[in-house]
């Protein structure tokens, strides 16, 4: 017996269920829905709620980065440059100019100067209760 498929219930509902799946993995009925004036809202609303989902995760794994390298803590010190940062934290200076570019398009950070970032609201948010 293959485990390879799910054997459901031989039901209008399923048997309609099935018939959409296939609608909607079809490319070519995707990209009448995004023309069509009638469905295009309901496309752009699907694909921008699959963006979200997308870009959520994106935004946690840079703020996870800033963590696990106490990007915060080291900035309440003071503003850091990539260089220091990527010596610090023994990353390539690249690594450490997008990692800090990327905390200043979230808003973690804030730029100070030309090469210098620091703190910003958001980045010195303690996860501690205030005295």
């Amino acid at each position: 017996m293959s485990t390879d498929t799910l054997t459901l219930p031989d039901s209008w509902r399923a048997r309609w269920q099935q018939r959409r799946d296939r609608w909607l993995t079809n490319p070519r009925f995707r990209e009448a829905a995004a023309r069509f004036v009638g469905t295009r809202p309901v496309a752009r609303q699907r694909a921008s709620e699959l963006f979200d989902l997308v870009a959520g995760f994106v935004y946690s794994q840079w703020l996870a980065a800033c963590v696990e390298l106490d990007l915060f803590e080291r900035l309440a010190r003071g503003p850091l440059t990539a260089r220091v940062l990527a010596q610090e934290g023994r990353l390539p200076d690249t690594a450490a100019l997008r990692l800090l570019e990327a905390a200043v398009s979230l808003k973690l950070v804030q730029t100070r100067g030309q090469d210098a970032r620091g703190c910003s609201g958001h980045g010195a948010a303690s996860p501690h209760p205030l005295p």
